[in-house]
């Protein structure tokens, strides 16, 4: 009868049992924990109860107690908890378990709550003297591992929750980022829309388009500065061919010599050239690029395109400028040489009157003397072309257009000049000296602004020496070859010499060291040298005077 009444009462405990994970879904480690104690202390009817469970996800262990407990249980319990492995092994707290002595001996059963009692672990105490019977177990067992389905249901929500949550801070993380970064690549586009405007405008204002070009594709990427340059208003239908037809027809075969070069080389560009546009007009522009290596090996040139023609028509302006400026300066230089060039011309003309004279002398004689009459034509003849070729020579330092540049002889052209002066070096009592070098190469230069040249020099070195009165007034002209594979003039007087304040500003526009002078001899002069791809330059003699040299290339069919 008692064991009927106790399978009775263990079966109601059971199916009591069963309904416990229903309320323990979803609820905290600790409320499980505490239901399960109370359950098997008040429900079951134990006199005490211990719950430990372990947390993994937080690294904590929780104990609950129900009942009340011996103190020989409580050893028994810590004896059983030091055998166990891990977070098992903790010592139970004595001041969270309830104590009665008054109790009965209790004997105990151990249960763990899990597989290897991964959740945790259950110590039960009961008065009875058959305990634990196996209904105990059944019951105690099915109340672990309820609490187990329920504590693995608790960790399986929390993580979820907590993925939830994490998931949710991501993503929130994420949208502000997405969000920064959004704001970020606009700002990034405004500030590269308005540094696109800036280039594009500063390349408008510069007349700068700038260009990539792949060499193997013929692909060709430019500004809108660019393509405007070339006069195409569409870029995307321009092709190579196309860019290559703007060139100036004259121009075209070297600008595709000059590319082919230094492509087949990988060498930089630098060169200029004109373009015909639709309209017939021209531009002159500068090309400059770099060539690279793009991650395919192929070879493109990165660069620019400069619109000069605004500077080549200011060129040509100062170069007529100063061409006029130059004449100018001819014609004062003859005016203040009037004298000398008179004598030039009367002495011949003197002499034709002379030798006209004799010449009828010896017809209207009462003989005629025919070879006398002729030779004395002949010296009228001569006397007459000396006359002309001085006028030739001053209508040439005159005249207002430009001789074409020639291959010269330096020595020829210092002839040309002493026959201009030589009047004016007598008659300012200056002894002169040519030393000029025997079979130079030739230049190619303009005849007549090299006379200007020598002239100019020729004539500050007299009146340098005009103040000197206590030696002789001595003129050298010498020619000789450049150590630089050119040719060298020197002109040098024996005169007051260079003043070392000023011999750095010599050779400057307006600077004078005359009285009366314009102070724009010496500056022309330079101009016309370096034009030539010469150099001048002045220095003091080791003795008395200074000595102004000049320098000019030779002739390309003399170097090559």
């Amino acid at each position: 009868m008692d064991e009927n009444l106790r399978l009775r009462a263990a079966l109601r405990d059971l199916v009591a049992l069963s309904t416990i994970p229903a309320g323990w879904i979803g609820i905290e480690p600790r409320t499980i924990a505490a239901g399960l104690a109370d359950i098997l202390s008040g429900s079951l009817g134990f006199d005490f109860a211990f719950v430990r469970m372990l947390d993994p996800t937080r690294g904590v262990t929780i104990d609950v107690t129900s009942g009340c407990a011996t103190s020989g249980f409580l050893d028994w319990l810590q004896t059983q908890l030091s055998n166990l492995d891990g977070s098992l092994r903790t010592q139970a707290i004595p001041n969270v378990i309830g104590s009665d002595d008054r109790l009965k001996s209790l004997r105990g059963i151990i249960v763990p709550i899990g597989f290897n009692a991964y959740a945790g672990l259950v110590a039960v105490g009961c008065e009875r003297s058959d305990f634990p019977t196996e209904a105990d177990r059944m019951l105690l067992t099915v109340a672990a591992n309820h609490a187990a389905t329920a504590f693995r249901s608790a960790n399986l929500i929390n993580e979820r929750r907590r993925a939830e949550e994490e998931v949710c801070k991501a993503r929130d993380e994420l949208e502000l980022k997405v969000m920064e970064r959004t704001a970020e690549l606009q700002r990034a586009m405004v500030d590269l829309a308005r540094s696109e405007a800036k280039l594009i405008e500063a390349q408008r204002v510069s007349q700068t388009g700038s260009f990539v070009w792949n060499v193997s594709t013929r692909e060709r990427v430019g500004s809108k500065e660019f393509f405007r340059i070339l006069g195409f208003d569409e870029p995307h239908s321009v092709t190579w061919e196309m860019v290559l037809q703007r060139a100036h027809p004259e121009d075209r075969a070297l600008v595709q010599q000059t590319i082919r070069r230094a492509s087949r080389a990988g060498k930089d560009l630098d060169y200029k050239h004109r373009l015909l546009m639709p309209d017939r007009s021209v531009k002159y522009v500068h090309i400059v690029a770099h060539a690279a290596r793009n991650p395919a090996g192929e070879l493109e040139y990165v660069g620019a395109v400069v619109d000069i023609t605004a500077t080549k028509q200011a060129e040509e302006k100062l170069h007529k400028a100063q061409t006029e400026l130059a004449r100018v300066t001819r014609v004062t230089t003859l005016g203040e040489m009037t004298a000398s060039i008179s004598h030039e011309v009367n002495q011949p003309l003197a002499a034709v009157v002379n030798a006209a004279g004799a010449c009828l002398r010896w017809l209207d004689g009462s003989t005629p003397n025919l070879d006398e009459a002729r030779r004395a034509a002949g010296w009228a003849m001569k006397e007459g072309n000396r006359a002309a070729e001085v006028i030739r020579r001053v209508r040439a330092l005159a005249k207002n257009n430009e001789s074409p540049r020639e291959p010269l002889d330096i020595n020829s052209v210092i002839d040309e000049v002493i026959a201009l002066v030589e009047r004016e070096l007598a008659m300012r009592h200056v002894r002169w000296q040519l030393e000029l070098a025997p079979a130079l190469p030739t230049v190619l230069a303009d005849r007549v602004q090299l006379q200007q040249v020598i002239i100019n020099l020729v004539m500050n070195g007299v009146e340098a020496m005009q103040s000197i009165a206590d030696r002789p007034h001595e003129l050298v002209i010498r020619s000789y070859p450049d150590e630089a594979q050119g040719v060298a003039v020197d002109v040098v007087d024996s005169g007051v010499g260079l003043c070392p304040d000023s011999a750095d500003k010599l050779f400057n526009a307006f600077f004078t060291t005359k009285s009366g002078g314009m102070g724009m001899g010496l500056s022309i002069c330079r101009s016309i040298i370096e034009a030539h791809g010469g150099r001048l330059s002045a220095a003091n003699n080791a003795g008395p005077g200074a000595r102004f040299q000049f320098t000019l290339p030779l002739h390309e069919e003399e170097t090559a």
